[in-house]
């Protein structure tokens, strides 16, 4: 499942710190916890303030045009919009989607076609990339201010808080993203620091750890990983031992000493810093060699394209991933369609017994603005009261939950529970399941409100499903004492061409090259490894990297000043004091 985090990484402070006040303001929280501090009472008791119909005006029958532009999310959209949820948010708005979906593996390039023929479709997702800034640029988006003022009482109320994250640098807001608010036991956000490994294979070798009965059961150490390795090479010949993308897995392996890693920096030892700049950075170079070298991943893991990897997961040939590869989410449905113990389960990497903070989870709230109106359609009205009822909270249970019947149903006391195929396809990130019942909120295309009730219960009861009662349960709720939930914030956040001239290039030229340099140290020979690495620090350093580093080095202490806090307790909550 593919969910995006608050990103705060290239905002500049000023507008940072005025999302992290928003932020604390509604959740009733102090600092930047991602735990939700507002009552589940108080919000449950206000959630009809505001009309959850899209009014009489807005259910006459009409199509839209609408062009899906993220390949990721147009492999688990059903392209007929025949599922159960997109049926019932016809009936509601009237709206019935003409849905076309990028269709090569260069989606910029699609987009910038579009541009060029100006017959843009009337519904534009693209919450990213260099064409999303081109729409803009070009007046081929319709700024959303004017039209959420008329007909966005929902987005306003709901989501109003997240708008000054998705304004551009005119000021305007373009696109509307999601919003997801979760009880933080139940929080789904993205798993910064895991691998995975099939369940079957586990339950085959004894693994002992597999059932998670005892604390830190879902916590694997570097050697117990290498030995599971071991094994299947041994039992399963055929079988690839482990994929991996050197960039997510470079990080994975930092995060497994501790460290606290937002996008391209990293706080160690008193100082923020780029993160391949690391005092773990050689260590980790030299491992991932060595694990090339071994033949635990493919020997071309690095042009290994999504479509591959996606088929190997699917076909039962790989037994884990060191951290997220692109076609692994693709491929796990079709792995454990038909049989619920053949499929991937997640395990938070440490290096050791002795690292006890290891961050595991990103409390998400805001994710990308890539819901875009064609500045040409004749249908914005319609289109911003469509966007408003999904941000409402009868759009967002039925975008969250589905169709109560169908999806769900409801006791005598009202609690909400997923009929058991949602329930299982959600736990097994199934994403057959996801394109048949359409439950919005697995794809982030329609902004969301997942609200607390009275009980504590989110809107997103697959999660709470998943999570309290699902034998297959990904996670672990008794591992929930070791979790935290922090808005990470980042260094790198007012490095701008404005703010930080010197840094800004340094960074721009380093990030450019870096991951490709880094990958010709992995997939050297074992004694040219360290050679490789020093002439690509080299090639670092002579491009600026002693200020970057001074420059976020200085930024994080901004940013502690601003937050109250310590530079070293910046990133710090729950588990984590």
């Amino acid at each position: 499942m593919k969910k995006k985090s608050l990103d705060l990484t290239y905002l500049p402070l000023p507008m940072l710190m005025s999302i992290l006040l928003a932020f604390s303001v509604l959740t009733g929280c102090s600092g930047i916890s991602g735990t939700t501090g507002q009552s589940p009472e108080s919000k449950n008791s206000d959630s009809a303030s505001v009309a959850a119909s899209p009014g009489n005006d807005s259910v006459d029958p009409v199509t839209i045009s609408f062009y899906m532009g993220d390949g990721w999310r147009s492999t688990i959209i059903d392209p007929s919009l025949s599922d159960v949820v997109m049926k019932e948010l016809t009936k509601k708005t009237g709206i019935t989607f003409d849905f076309t979906m990028t269709k090569s593996d260069d989606p910029e390039a699609e987009m910038n076609i579009l541009m060029a023929s100006e017959d843009l479709p009337d519904y534009i997702y693209k919450d990213s990339g260099p064409s999303r800034a081109l729409l803009i640029s070009g007046g081929y988006i319709e700024p959303l201010d004017d039209l959420i003022a008329k007909y966005g009482p929902n987005v306003q109320k709901n989501i109003g808080f997240a708008l000054n994250n998705w304004r551009e640098e005119d000021g305007k807001v373009y696109g509307l993203g999601n919003c997801n608010w979760n009880d933080p036991r139940y929080a789904m956000s993205l798993q910064v620091n895991t691998l995975y490994m099939r369940y079957d294979i586990l339950k085959e070798l004894g693994f002992a750890k597999l059932e998670r009965k005892n604390d830190r059961d879902s916590f694997i150490t570097m050697d117990e990983y290498l030995a599971l390795l071991a094994q299947v090479k041994e039992k399963y010949p055929d079988m690839i031992p482990a994929l991996m993308d050197t960039g997510n897995a470079f990080d994975l392996l930092l995060r497994s000493r501790g460290s606290v890693i937002n996008g391209s920096s990293i706080f160690e030892e008193g100082k923020a810093r780029y993160t391949l700049d690391s005092k773990y950075a050689l260590e980790s170079v030299k491992f991932l060699n060595k694990f090339f070298n071994d033949g635990f991943v493919p020997k071309d893991y690095a042009v290994m394209k999504q479509e591959q990897n996606q088929n190997l997961v699917a076909t039962g040939k790989v037994f884990s991933s060191l951290g997220l590869v692109n076609g692994l989410n693709e491929g796990m449905g079709p792995l454990s369609e038909g049989n619920d113990e053949k499929r991937m389960v997640m395990f938070y990497l440490t290096n050791d017994a002795s690292i006890q903070k290891v961050l595991i989870n990103s409390a998400w709230v805001v994710g990308g603005p890539g819901n875009m109106i064609s500045a040409k359609s004749k249908y914005k009205e319609r289109l911003m009261k469509f966007f408003d009822y999904c941000a409402s909270d009868e759009g967002s249970l039925l975008i969250c939950a589905g169709v109560e019947g169908q999806t769900y149903t409801k006791d005598a006391d009202g609690k909400l529970t997923p009929v058991d195929e949602v329930a299982k396809g959600y736990a097994a990130w199934d994403g057959n399941m996801i394109k048949k019942f359409g439950i919005g909120n697995w794809f982030n295309t329609f902004p969301v409100l997942a609200g607390l009730d009275k009980n504590g219960n989110a809107n997103e009861i697959n999660a709470q499903e998943t999570f309290g009662k699902s034998p297959w349960v990904l996670y672990n709720n008794h591992d929930i004492q070791y979790f935290a939930y922090p808005a990470i914030v980042s260094s790198a956040g007012d490095i701008t061409k404005e703010n930080q001239p010197d840094a800004f290039a340094a960074n721009s030229i380093i990030s450019a090259y870096a991951v490709d340099m880094m990958t010709k140290a992995v997939v050297a020979s074992p004694d040219q490894c360290e050679s490789e690495w020093k002439a690509a620090f080299d090639k670092m350093q002579a491009d600026g990297l002693d200020k970057l580093n001074t420059a976020m080095d200085e930024n994080w202490n901004k940013l502690a000043k601003l937050l109250g806090r310590s530079p070293d307790k910046l990133n710090e909550v729950g588990a984590f004091k």
